[in-house]
C-alpha cells in the first residue's frame, strides 16, 4: 500500500488525544476508607468494571475514527496483485512517440512511424473513460506542455497528428519532460510508454547528469529496429572565395557511409541555379567518408540555390545537402580619400570585364564619418591622413559586421592614428614610410603565397613544381609593417623583410594592406598588367566574406544573423522555398540589425531573409547529421539509457500477440486501487458507534457517600 498524500500521516498524533484525556480522568481525590461502608465495596467494584469498559471502548472507537480519518487525507492506494483482484484506479498514461526521421524506415509492417502510431492508439483503446492521457513526441518545436486528453477521439487525433519532423530530438528529454508532467497529476497509477525503433543516436544523450531519477514506472515499446545501411550526402562546401558570373566555382561534396560494406561508383550530381553542372563517380569505404571537388560555372548573378544529390532509395532524407552562393551583379564600393586616380580608372565600366562590376561612389575622407558604410561590399581608403576616434569605430564595427577594408598608404599619414585603428582591427603597426618618391629604387617583391584565394586559377598553366613568379613592380617608397597577431597573413613580401600586402582578419570581415599609395609616385605598380586583376580580386575577396555560402543552421537549432546592409526600419522577414513568410525577433544595433532564429527553422531548405522586398541572405537549414546512422540499440542498452531519467524500466516486446500484450501492460499499469473512500466510510462509521455507545449504553452509577 502507497499513499498518494503521506504528509497528511503526521496527523496520525492527534489520534492521541482521546487517550490523553482519558488518562487526566484517572487522577481521582485520594480516598479515606469507613468501616461502615465495607459492605458497599463488593457493589461498587461490579458497577465500576462496567464502566471502565464502556470508557474503553469510546476511547477505541474515538481512536479509530481519527486514525482512519488521517488516513483517507493520505488517501491510501492498494498495489500489486491484490489490487489487481480486488479492482483498478484511475490512471495517467504519457505516450512519447518516437517521430525521428529514422521512423520513415520500413519492414514488413509498414513504416515504423505506421507502427508507431497503431501501437500508441491500441494503448488508447485500452484504457478507461475516467483515465487521462498524454500524447509526447520527441521532436516538437512547441515549448508549451501538453494538455491531458481523455481516452477517445481526442487522444487518437493527437496520436495521427505526430508526424516525423527533422528537429532535433533526445528520448531522454522528451521522457523527462513526460515524468514531470506525471508527477503533477493527482491520480494513483501513472506510468510512461516510449514507442521508437531504438535508433542509437536518439538514446545516446543520457540528459542531465545533475538530475535525479524520477519513479514512473516507464514501459519501453520497440517497432522496427532492424539495423540498416545508409549512405549520405553529410555535407556541401563552397570552396571558391571570389565568385563572378562566369567564374568557375569550386564546390567539395562530403559523403558518409555508415554501413559495414563498400558502396563503389555512387554518382554524385552537383546542380546550381536549378541546372545540374556536374557529376562524378566516388567509391567509399565502410564506415568511411569522401570527398567530391566539382566545377561548376555560375551563369546568372544574386543567390543561387545549388545542391548535391545521391541516389540511395533505402533511407531518402540525407540524400541531398542544400547550399547557396551569392553571384553579385554588382559590387557597391566606396571610395575615400585622395589619389584615387588609376583605382577610379581601374573600377570603370570601361576596364572592368570577365563579370567583375562595380558601382563606386567617392567622397573625401572628411566625409566618412558621416557616410553610413554598411550599405557598401567594400571600403577603399586611399591616403587618408588620420582617422578620428568615431571613424575608427565605424570603421573598425563595419569590419567586424563582415565588410571589407582594402588600405592605401599615403604621404600625409598620422601613424598614431593609424596605429590605433590597427589595433581595433586586430593588427600591428606601421612605421613611417621608407624612400623618397621617385627615388632609388627600395624593395621588390620577395615570396608570394600563391596558395591565397586571390591568386585562385592564375597559375593553372603553370607546373606545380615552379616557383609561382609576379610581375615586378619598381617600389620606390612604402610602409614598412609588423604584424601584431595570429589572425594575419602576408600574401606578398618585399625583400626589405616587410609585407607588400597583408591580411588581417577581424570578426567576419577581412582588411587587405598595400605598403604602397594606389599613385605612381611610390611604384609603377599601377602601370603594371598586374595591378587590375589585384584590384579586382581584392576588392571580390574582402566583399565576399560571409556571403560567398548562406548562413548554416541545423534544423529546429539557433542562429543569431548580423545584417550590416539592412535600411530603414522595416522588418526583417523569412521567406521559405514555400513561399510562407515568419517575421523572428530583432533589435537594431549600431550600424546593423540583429536578427534571432531560435528554433524556428525546422523544415530542411532555403530561406530567404527580406527587406523591404530586397533579399539581404540566405539561409540553409539542415538536417541532423546524427539521424543518418542508422545504427540500433539492443533492448538492454535501450532500457539501460531510459533508467538514467526514469525507473523501473521494463520492455514490452510486440513480436507476437501484440494486442494481448498491450491489453495486459495497460491493466498492469492501472493495478491500483484508492481506498481513501473505504477509510472516510470507516471514520463515518466509527463516529456513528461512539454516539450509540455515548447515548444508550448507560450503566448502574456506583453509590457513595
Amino acid at each position: 500500500m502507497t499513499f498518494l498524500n503521506p504528509l497528511f500521516l503526521l496527523g496520525l498524533v492527534a489520534a492521541g488525544i482521546p487517550l490523553v484525556i482519558h488518562l487526566f480522568n484517572f487522577r481521582r481525590p485520594r480516598r479515606v476508607q469507613f468501616s461502615s461502608l465495607a459492605f458497599l465495596h463488593e457493589l461498587q467494584k461490579s458497577t465500576m468494571q462496567r464502566v471502565r469498559i464502556k470508557q474503553w471502548l469510546l476511547l477505541a472507537l474515538r481512536t479509530l475514527a481519527i486514525a482512519a480519518l488521517v488516513m483517507s487525507f493520505a488517501r491510501p492506494t492498494l498495489e500489486g496483485g491484490l489490487a489487481s483482484l480486488v479492482g483498478t484506479g484511475r490512471a495517467s498514461v504519457a505516450i512519447v512517440i518516437d517521430n525521428s526521421m529514422s521512423m520513415t524506415l520500413r519492414d514488413a509492417g509498414g513504416s515504423y512511424m505506421e507502427q508507431a502510431r497503431s501501437v500508441a492508439a491500441a494503448l488508447v483503446g485500452d484504457l478507461d473513460g475516467e483515465d487521462e492521457v498524454f500524447i509526447l513526441p520527441t521532436a516538437s518545436t512547441s515549448a508549451a506542455s501538453p494538455l491531458p486528453l481523455r481516452p477517445g477521439s481526442e487522444a487518437l487525433a493527437a496520436i495521427n497528428a505526430v508526424g516525423v519532423s527533422p528537429a532535433s530530438h533526445a528520448t531522454s528529454s522528451a521522457l523527462a519532460r513526460a515524468a514531470e508532467l506525471l508527477e503533477g497529476r493527482d491520480v494513483p497509477n501513472r506510468v510512461i510508454y516510449v514507442i521508437s525503433d531504438l535508433q542509437a543516436s536518439t538514446f545516446r544523450d543520457a540528459g542531465d547528469d545533475d538530475a535525479a531519477v524520477r519513479d514512473v514506472p516507464t514501459v519501453l515499446v520497440p517497432v522496427g529496429g532492424q539495423e540498416q545501411p545508409n549512405l549520405a550526402v553529410s555535407d556541401a562546401q563552397v570552396l571558391s572565395r571570389i565568385v563572378a558570373p562566369g567564374e568557375p566555382l569550386r564546390v567539395r561534396a562530403t559523403l558518409t557511409n555508415h554501413g559495414s560494406s563498400p558502396q563503389t561508383g555512387i554518382l554524385v550530381s552537383a546542380y546550381l541555379g536549378g541546372q545540374r553542372m556536374a557529376q562524378q563517380s566516388v567509391d567509399i569505404p565502410p564506415g568511411g567518408s569522401a570527398d567530391v571537388d566539382m566545377s561548376l560555372t555560375p551563369q546568372q548573378t544574386g543567390f543561387l540555390g545549388g545542391r548535391i544529390e545521391i541516389d540511395d532509395a533505402l533511407y531518402e532524407p540525407d540524400n541531398a545537402r542544400l547550399f547557396s552562393v551569392l553571384v553579385p551583379e554588382v559590387r557597391r564600393v566606396l571610395l575615400v580619400g585622395s589619389a584615387t586616380r588609376y583605382l577610379e580608372l581601374a573600377l570603370s565600366r570601361e576596364l572592368a570585364g570577365g563579370g567583375f562590376r562595380f558601382d563606386v561612389e567617392q567622397i573625401a575622407e572628411d566625409q566618412l564619418a558621416v557616410t553610413p558604410l554598411g550599405p557598401f561590399n567594400a571600403v577603399v581608403l586611399s591616403g587618408v591622413t588620420d582617422v578620428s576616434t568615431a571613424e575608427r569605430d565605424a570603421v573598425a564595427r563595419y569590419v567586424r559586421d563582415g565588410g571589407g577594408l582594402v588600405v592605401f598608404p599615403g604621404d600625409a599619414q598620422d601613424i598614431a592614428d593609424w596605429n590605433a585603428l590597427l589595433s581595433q582591427l586586430g593588427g600591428g603597426r606601421i612605421d613611417p614610410p621608407v624612400g623618397a618618391p621617385g627615388g632609388a629604387p627600395a624593395a621588390t617583391f620577395d615570396q608570394v603565397f600563391s596558395e591565397h584565394v586571390l591568386f585562385e586559377g592564375l597559375f593553372t598553366g603553370q607546373g606545380s613544381d615552379e616557383p609561382v613568379r609576379l610581375e615586378q613592380p619598381v617600389i620606390f617608397r612604402y610602409v614598412p609593417y609588423s604584424p601584431g597577431g595570429a589572425s594575419e597573413q602576408t600574401i606578398v613580401s618585399l625583400t626589405a623583410g616587410t609585407p607588400f600586402l597583408q591580411e588581417i582578419r577581424h570578426g567576419q570581415g577581412i582588411v587587405l594592406l598595400y605598403a604602397v599609395e594606389s599613385g605612381i609616385d611610390w611604384s609603377d605598380f599601377p602601370v603594371r598588367g598586374l595591378f587590375l586583376p589585384l584590384i579586382y580580386r581584392s576588392l571580390y575577396h574582402v566583399s565576399s566574406t560571409g556571403a560567398v555560402m548562406a548562413s548554416a543552421v541545423t534544423s529546429g537549432g539557433p542562429l543569431q544573423l548580423r545584417l550590416a546592409n539592412a535600411e530603414g526600419n522595416d522588418p526583417i522577414v523569412l521567406r521559405s522555398d514555400a513561399g510562407i513568410e515568419q517575421i523572428p525577433p530583432q533589435r537594431m544595433l549600431p550600424g546593423a540589425v540583429l536578427v534571432d532564429v531560435n528554433g524556428t527553422l525546422v523544415t530542411p531548405g532555403l530561406y530567404d531573409v527580406v527587406q523591404s522586398g530586397r533579399t539581404l541572405r540566405q539561409i540553409v537549414v539542415e538536417p541532423e547529421a546524427a539521424e543518418s546512422d542508422l545504427e540500433v540499440l539492443g533492448e538492454d542498452d535501450a532500457r539501460a539509457g531510459l533508467e538514467a531519467v526514469v525507473r523501473p524500466v521494463s520492455v514490452l516486446e510486440l513480436a507476437a500477440g501484440a494486442p494481448d500484450a498491450l491489453a495486459e501492460g495497460v491493466r498492469q499499469a492501472r493495478a491500483g486501487l484508492e481506498l481513501w473512500n473505504v477509510f472516510l466510510g470507516l471514520a463515518l462509521l466509527f463516529l456513528l458507534a461512539e454516539m450509540v455507545v455515548a447515548s444508550q449504553w448507560r450503566p448502574e452509577s456506583a453509590t457513595s457517600s
